[in-house]
């Protein structure tokens, strides 16, 4: 994973026993190895009083106090260097990500990044800071999961806005449990991200989908092969489709290229 691994791995095998609210999920999910205190005292952070603020901190929620629901990002500066020791895990991945990009992108590789679950600039949870990862990226991947077809154009938008840049963004679609239960529930699904300005999508997870389901996927991409893809001030559902190529070759505009 290339971020700071959050407390939760996005709801897979959680079990916690008691309420945790926001500036709880952000503290547990804090790192303090090593490489990541000798990268905080470099930067003059008072790391020793950093980890004790955060241990008493801690301690105090879970006897039950200062169980405020509020946002993290209204509790960050009461914490003395959480703010600076955040800042520092953006800059850190954000320069690790800059070098493997410049050593792919030097070898004339396509780089995406893959954001799961981010709509935001950045996230204080994982460290990533989307607008520069994707200035360093040639497109950025989003997981359409657990979605309803109209939610496609707003999660398009709200990346566009965190980027602040113009980049191709593709939505990967689960064909399968528990998203699509039908042929024509892929086929919706599909034409939602494309008719929302994606610039194409990915199917998920073939080694995990039924059999029975491959026909679903082959169906959605004849139906949407010849999408005309979006184009600069213009509604992408407003293009009227082309007739549909029958030869059976899936153009990279649908399907991205495997790079």
């Amino acid at each position: 994973a290339f971020e700071y691994v959050p407390f939760r791995h996005y709801a897979f095998l959680e079990k916690e026993g008691i309420a945790v609210s926001p500036i709880a999920c952000l503290l547990l999910s804090l790192c303090f190895c090593p490489a990541c205190l000798a990268m905080a005292s470099s930067r003059k952070i008072p790391t020793r009083w950093l980890v004790k603020g955060v241990k008493a901190w801690l301690r105090s929620y879970f006897d039950g106090e200062k169980r405020s629901p509020d946002p993290a990002r209204e509790q960050i500066p009461a914490i003395s260097g959480l703010q600076n020791y955040l800042e520092m895990r953006f800059d850190v991945l954000s320069t690790a990500f800059a070098e493997v990009s410049g050593e792919l992108q030097g070898q004339g590789k396509r780089v995406i990044f893959l954001s799961i679950g981010q709509e935001q600039h950045r996230d204080n949870l994982t460290g990533i800071d989307l607008k520069r990862l994707a200035q360093c990226s040639d497109a950025v991947e989003t997981l359409f999961y657990a979605r309803r077809p109209d939610e496609a154009r707003s999660l398009i938008r709200a990346l566009q806005c965190a980027m602040s840049m113009e980049r191709d963004i593709y939505c990967a679609i689960r064909p399968g449990y528990p998203d699509a239960d039908s042929a024509d529930a892929v086929q919706t699904l599909t034409r939602s991200v494309l008719d929302a300005g994606a610039a194409g999508v990915s199917y998920y997870n073939f080694g995990l989908i039924e059999k029975c389901r491959f026909p679903w996927i082959r169906r959605a991409i004849a139906e949407t092969r010849s999408f005309p893809g979006p184009l600069k001030g213009q509604r992408a559902a407003a293009v009227p489709m082309q007739p549909m190529n029958t030869k059976g070759q899936v153009r990279p505009n649908v399907l991205r290229k495997a790079f």
